[in-house]
């Protein structure tokens, strides 16, 4: 049977794919027979004598069963597969093996790369950086030593929390769906604190961050003079002067706000601390079309906490600058757009069927919290949307409540809210301790920058569900383990000062 299966496979190609096929499977059946090392067979070799002094004959000490099952094991992947799946799993295991010498680069490419990349692919690159982890983790303990941090604890319950909304879902199969995601995205922030371990891999990531800022700057402000490109997402009726929202490589323009909001504060610190001119001048550029780009999303939540992200960060670092920015600041709503200005002045009126909207959700879910605020109905829009309407007034429908903690609550029960409530009071007090930290700007200027970051995040929390896109959802949490990474090395700076 074998040997027919063998013959049909042979057969079914042409000579020359067979001949690929039996290059490959050839080597793994004579290495079979030979119960040399492969080190032994090379040495012996009156060719590799020549080249001697150009081959290291040492680092290629491989026993001959390590070559036999290589060899088995290319020869069938050619033979049933054929040389085009061979060459894409050859070409994957070059890059794991830079990924395994140069997993640290790695992963900061993957957080650079994070605006363009679709969810699941994310996903798939996160577990593969998690595996070469792993095992390289196993393969050198001495180069390793796990970094700890009190935030560890608190970011594996929250991992923990999510499962229970599995386990108490109404919608289990959706609810695992979304978990695994979010499962694998928490798993990057432990790549994090333990690949980023110096000062210099830290503010790489901040520098490439503000360089993918650019380009997706640069196509926020090309959908603006493309009237196709634009999304409406507002009140045509009380709005009608806004011709749309940008939303650059994002679904939706809160989203793409919410990334500017990290985005833009990173930006700004980048400018403030680097002493190379071309990147100040990069820096300036990003800040630049980020705000811009803010500015055209139309999304008022998102302005609220960049506006106060800014005052923050002046005031924790720049307080003589505090007061000037904030009568500048009021001073520049004279020469802003008209369309601008009615957007800032509508927020809180209830004749805006957005902020209405959102108003009859938070008050169906504050009633459907009544009987669900201990347990919650599970993690997802499908267990959301298997109680909700139950509770909703007027039968307004909505895939989520349209804000962050009435989110976790709804999704895990109270229990999530406390740990999630825990863990960022931890994170924004030991930042706000690295603010202070007067030896090395670096920890005090970004410092300042994620402090502030986070509390903007978090009130633009307050309007919508900021985890509703996983994309936000996994930038958020790598936010979540450089804030922690800097808190950590900040801690090194003083032990060592």
């Amino acid at each position: 049977t074998a040997l027919s299966t063998l013959r049909t496979l042979c057969l079914s190609d042409s000579k020359r794919s067979c001949l690929l096929k039996l290059l490959f499977f050839a080597p793994g059946i004579i290495l079979f027979f030979i119960k040399n090392s492969l080190s032994e067979l090379i040495t012996s070799s009156c060719f590799l004598h020549k080249l001697e002094s150009y081959v290291e004959t040492e680092n290629l000490n491989i026993s001959y069963k390590t070559a036999i099952l290589w060899g088995i094991f290319c020869g069938l992947v050619v033979l049933v597969f054929g040389i085009l799946p061979f060459a894409a799993a050859f070409c994957l295991l070059i890059i794991a093996t830079f990924a395994f010498r140069y997993t640290s680069e790695f992963l900061i490419l993957y957080i650079t790369v994070l605006p363009f990349f679709p969810t699941m692919l994310l996903v798939a690159c996160g577990l593969a950086l998690l595996c070469v982890f792993i095992v390289k983790s196993l393969l050198l303990p001495r180069r390793f030593t796990l970094q700890y941090s009190s935030v560890n604890l608190f970011v594996f319950l929250m991992g923990a929390i999510f499962i229970w909304g599995v386990v108490n879902s109404y919608a289990k199969i959706s609810s695992l769906k979304s978990v695994l995601v979010y499962i694998a995205f928490l798993m990057i922030y432990y790549l994090i604190i333990n690949l980023i371990s110096d000062r210099k891999k830290l503010v790489s990531i901040f520098e490439l961050l503000v360089f993918a800022s650019i380009f997706c700057s640069a196509y926020g402000i090309y959908q603006y003079f493309t009237p196709q490109e634009l999304n409406i997402w507002q009140d045509s009726q009380m709005f009608g002067d806004i011709s749309g929202r940008i939303v650059s490589f994002f679904e939706n323009p809160n989203v793409y706000g919410e990334y500017l909001i990290i985005l833009i504060m990173i930006n700004l610190a980048v400018v403030i601390h680097t002493n190379v001119l071309w990147k100040k001048y990069i820096g300036i550029a990003a800040l630049l079309f980020s705000s811009v780009c803010m500015i055209l999303t139309y999304s008022r939540g998102c302005w609220i906490g960049i506006a106060v992200a800014v005052a923050l960060f002046l005031f924790v670092l720049y307080r003589k600058w505090f007061l000037r920015a904030i009568v500048l600041g009021f001073l520049s709503l004279f020469f802003l757009p008209d369309s601008v200005m009615t957007r800032l002045l509508s927020i809180g009126n209830l004749a805006d069927s957005s902020t209405s909207y959102r108003v009859y959700i938070w008050e169906g879910t504050l009633r459907m919290l009544q009987d669900f605020w201990v347990t919650g109905i599970g993690v997802g829009t499908e267990a959301f949307n298997h109680v909700y309407p139950i509770y909703a007034y007027g039968a307004i429908t909505a895939p989520h409540p349209h804000n962050l903690y009435l989110l976790i609550v709804t999704e895990t029960g109270v229990l999530g809210l406390v740990i999630f409530a825990s863990l960022m009071l931890l994170l924004l007090k030991k930042l706000f301790v690295a603010t202070k930290h007067p030896q090395n700007k670096t920890y005090s200027i970004f410092g300042a920058a994620l402090f502030s970051t986070l509390i903007g995040f978090l009130i633009q929390g307050m309007f919508d569900n900021v985890w509703y896109n996983y994309r936000v959802f996994l930038l958020f949490w790598i936010i979540v383990g450089v804030a922690s990474v800097l808190c950590i090395l900040n801690k090194k700076a003083e032990v060592a000062a």
